[in-house]
């Protein structure tokens, strides 16, 4: 089985988080998929998704929350990563879950010290908004996010 949070694309390579929502099996299905790209299993801890402790904040950033379970899981993917990454560590957990859009990353604004962080660390275009309302209902950026993949359009 795989969850769509516990999937992690940087770009250049695949993390699966192993939860209680993502097994092995959904690791290895997600590589026989995406063969042409390195697929790294990753134990996530808890009843958390891989991508709400971290998520990608740009090209080759990473941005991750300072509890020490995300900074578990960091640790490990940067000990088994393909690739090296940049990471911006944001003081509240809920921050570390961002979307990375057509150069622009969005952010959560309800939390301060956290777009400090963001103003003070990425240096393209940013949009703070409110989740306050879908958080409530459990909700966060990872699942409003829609993965379109490569687009092409034809000019007649």
């Amino acid at each position: 089985m795989v969850d769509g949070g516990d999937i992690l694309f940087t770009g250049k390579e695949f993390f699966v988080g192993l939860s209680k929502r993502t097994n092995d099996a959904g690791a290895r299905a997600v590589a026989d998929a995406f063969p042409e790209f390195p697929v790294t299993p990753v134990k996530v801890p808890g009843k958390h998704h891989l991508k709400s402790l971290l998520s990608i904040a740009g090209p080759d950033i990473i941005c991750v929350s300072a509890s020490d379970e995300a900074q578990s899981v960091l640790k490990r993917m940067a000990q088994e990563a393909t690739y090296r990454y940049q990471t911006v560590t944001v003081p509240d957990p809920q921050a570390a879950n961002c979307l990375f859009v057509n150069g622009t990353l969005i952010h959560r604004s309800e939390f301060p010290n956290s777009t400090k962080v963001f103003e003070d660390k990425i240096d393209f275009n940013k949009i703070a908004i409110p989740l306050s309302e879908l958080s409530k209902a459990k909700g966060d950026l990872r699942k409003t996010e829609l993965s379109i993949g490569d687009l092409y359009v034809y000019d007649h």
